[in-house]
């Protein structure tokens, strides 16, 4: 096995761009793999010529590229579409970010190269970058093994079973465009947030609910026991500037309205929800009775339809407080949550929710409820009937709050967009 540094941009010579150009090109390798953050029209189609040429000896691609921080464009979706590869997209709503930058040539002989070098001209060519190149034969072990972590590390998106790796296909650029999700190269409307794009009609309700479920949020990886980063709030007193330096608290909500709604856990929960649902009188009415049911859908936990009757109260909420009685509902608990409907942002309530077991042989799929409580006068004037209702778990490291996300639009199917 061999193994040496590859740098870009303080000294001329071979970059990292040279490297994927002359492996391209080595009929040695039969198979291409690449995980790669960003990616740009230049950089694609400078690479064009030598994928082409390459496919007389590669018979397998496996390109994966993420979208996040609007760094790639409509352009190079467009470009990588056109090269014929089967590239894949990777993204989802949550903060953190797809960012590998991994180039992998696999055959008689391996390479394998990891480093900062993303799928632009710049960062192939230009900018100052470094990789990790490790090259074997197939005899060996050791490199072999270095390969197959890779393999399992990324093991749902080679086997595509990860919810948020989706086939790049011209529907899905445009559906991507039309949500403000990737640029066109021109685009000069940047650094504005959902809220604002949806406001301004820029992007529909109906498309920003379709790539909300298209690509899911995740779970967030936890952060280490002893890892406690500070924050600073500098305040300015006649012309004096002081540093106080707070701790971050992660184990409670903040109970003051600026829980960032990019911060939320994942999606747990989604109906489009019937008149039963929303508790409405009678057809036409258009008030809430009391609250919402948190009922059968087709709603998916680890690849099987939810039982309502307990994934509420034993898993979504089951290390809320609950407190039990004799009278119905039999528990209930006082929850926080974050509440955005009908394109507001309603910030924090304590909502409560109740649960009565007597409700599984009495409705069969209902025995959990949401009580509006303190939104009941919002909620009142408005029709939830076939409103898509979505439930997402706590930031992690955070018991609270929860996040309703509730869209009056076009029906989503979960089985359509997964």
């Amino acid at each position: 096995m061999k193994t040496y540094f590859l740098g870009n941009g303080l000294k001329s010579g071979e970059s990292t761009g040279h490297l994927i150009i002359d492996s391209f090109a080595d009929k040695k390798f039969s198979s291409f793999s690449c995980l790669v953050a960003f990616a740009s029209p230049s950089g694609v189609t400078g690479l064009s010529e030598a994928i082409q040429n390459s496919k007389e000896h590669i018979k397998e691609f496996n390109v994966f590229i993420g979208i996040d921080q609007k760094a790639t464009s409509k352009e190079a979706l467009e470009a990588l579409l056109n090269l014929d590869i089967g590239t894949k997209i990777y993204y989802s709503k949550t903060p953190v970010i797809f960012h590998p930058k991994i180039y992998l040539f696999e055959g008689e002989n391996s390479r394998i190269i990891i480093g900062s070098s993303n799928l632009t001209r710049r960062g192939l060519f230009h900018n100052i970058e470094s990789s990790l190149v490790v090259e074997f034969e197939k005899s060996d072990n050791e490199g072999k093994e270095v390969l197959n972590q890779i393999h399992d590390y990324f093991e749902s998106f080679f086997n595509s079973t990860s919810p948020n790796v989706h086939l790049l296909t011209t529907e899905l650029i445009n559906d991507l465009t039309e949500s403000k999700i990737i640029p066109s190269e021109a685009d000069s409307k940047k650094g504005k947030d959902d809220e604002e794009l949806i406001s301004e009609g820029l992007i529909s309700k109906e498309n920003f609910a379709k790539i909300n479920f298209l690509f899911p949020s995740i779970q967030m990886q936890r952060i280490h026991e002893d890892f406690k980063p500070k924050k600073a709030i500098i305040k300015n007193e006649q012309r004096k500037q002081t540093i106080e330096v707070k701790e971050i608290q992660t184990d409670e909500p903040t109970g003051d309205g600026t829980v960032d709604w990019e911060n939320k856990g994942e999606l747990c929960w989604h109906k489009k929800l019937t008149q039963t649902d929303a508790q409405r009188t009678t057809k036409g009415k258009t008030n809430l009775v009391g609250g919402i049911r948190l009922s059968r859908s087709d709603w998916k936990d680890n690849g099987k339809f939810i039982e309502p009757q307990t994934y509420f109260r034993k898993k979504i909420f089951v290390d809320s407080e609950w407190t039990t009685g004799s009278k119905e509902p039999k528990e209930v608990a006082d929850v926080m949550f974050k509440v955005r409907a009908l394109g507001q942002d309603l910030g924090l309530h304590k909502l409560q929710i109740k649960y009565n077991p007597k409700g599984d042989s009495e409705q069969g799929n209902f025995t959990t409820a949401i009580s509006i409580g303190s939104l009941s006068e919002f909620f009142k004037q408005y029709d939830l009937e076939d409103a898509e209702f979505s439930l997402f778990k706590p930031p992690i490291g955070k018991k609270e709050p929860f996040f309703i996300e509730i869209i009056k639009g076009k029906t989503i199917s979960l089985d359509e967009f997964r």
